[in-house]
């Protein structure tokens, strides 16, 4: 098959990241993979690829031929409906996006709505967690819209600690709370300021790709992939609250690296299985995250039986090729 994905950008993400990880496993399976972006710098240069990344003069030479053109994200959904080739179209739903800016940005949120019905008999979805399949049919009728989840690349993750602990308990924060829909950074940074108030002091890490807000003992702009995954692996717990995730690659990455995960969510925790590989609330509950962080930090045996746990469900479940295996059958269907 040829395959086009096309998305908005190439920034590092993890959504990217995971259409870079479809691409790359499909041309290993002998299948001719592009990815286009709408704007910014048109490579991907901070992981390993084996797909061609196309620019504006190749891309209507290269639909036209395309057996399967993926809209990847709400940018994208218009743009596919447009291109009038003979290609199967699809939309890999990996959010529902329309809740990043959901109050504040009501237009934003009316379009990407409006997308999801529009689209119906032009772009079959495929979504990465249940609770998107759930909102599609319940509320778009979509019928039998198929998941294909997220995998771990365990050769960009696994546990390699590079910055000894000082002492103190290390604790990571990833992401920023400039997105309504994840609200990453308030909530996280509020628990531990009240872990390091009420218990002992912490050395707080965090790595984003926005600007710090807040105090932080180390903090990273951008990390290499080979940095996130050390980062991951020298901290003792990662601390991640979020609304809404699709279906958060950092927490399996955090397992995957030996981090502890302690975590508040509401949608998108398919992978968190509360008391085996994390400690897990609702999202708004401080007190409940609090008492769990305090938990894991006190608990040595606790905390080590998490990471185990952790190890073992990135072993078992997050492999690729069953879900590239899946995700093959729905293109060439």
């Amino acid at each position: 098959m040829r395959v086009l994905y096309i998305t908005f950008s190439l920034n590092a993400c993890g959504g990217v990241r995971i259409l870079a990880e479809h691409l790359s496993r499909l041309t290993e399976r002998g299948h001719t993979c592009y990815l286009f972006a709408l704007n910014g710098d048109m490579s991907i240069d901070w992981m390993p690829t084996n797909f061609k990344v196309i620019g504006k003069d190749d891309l209507k030479s290269v639909a036209k031929k395309a057996d399967v053109i993926v809209a990847t994200e709400a940018n994208t959904v218009r743009v596919v409906m447009g291109i009038e080739v003979q290609a199967r179209k699809f939309l890999f739903c990996q959010m529902r996006e329309s809740l990043f800016f959901w109050e504040t940005n009501p237009e934003w949120r009316r379009q990407v709505e409006k997308d999801y019905q529009q689209m119906k008999g032009i772009l079959q979805p495929i979504v990465i967690s249940q609770w998107l399949k759930d909102f599609l049919e319940e509320e778009y009728g979509y019928e039998d819209v198929p998941i294909v989840p997220n995998g771990v690349n365990e050769r960009m993750f696994f546990p390699d600690p590079l910055w000894p602990n000082g002492g103190k308990p290390r604790l990571l924060i990833e992401g920023h709370g400039m997105n309504e829909a994840k609200d990453l950074h308030h909530m996280s940074y509020q628990v531990v300021d009240m872990y390091r108030k009420n218990v002992e002091p912490v050395e707080l890490w965090g790595f984003s790709q926005y600007p710090p807000m807040g105090e932080w003992d180390k903090y990273w702009l951008l990390p290499s992939q080979d940095d996130i995954r050390r980062i991951y692996s020298s901290c003792d717990v990662l601390v991640k609250a979020s609304r809404y995730e699709g279906r958060s690659c950092v927490d399996v990455e955090a397992m995957a690296c030996g981090c502890a995960v302690v975590r508040a969510i509401d949608q998108g925790d398919d992978d968190l299985v509360d008391g085996y590989n994390c400690l897990k609330v609702h999202y708004g509950d401080a007190q409940g995250m609090y008492d769990n962080l305090k938990l894991v930090l006190q608990q040595p045996a606790l905390r080590q039986r998490l990471i185990d746990g952790g190890l073992e469900y990135a072993r078992e479940h997050l492999g690729w090729d069953d879900k590239i295996s899946i995700l093959e059958a729905i293109y060439a269907n």
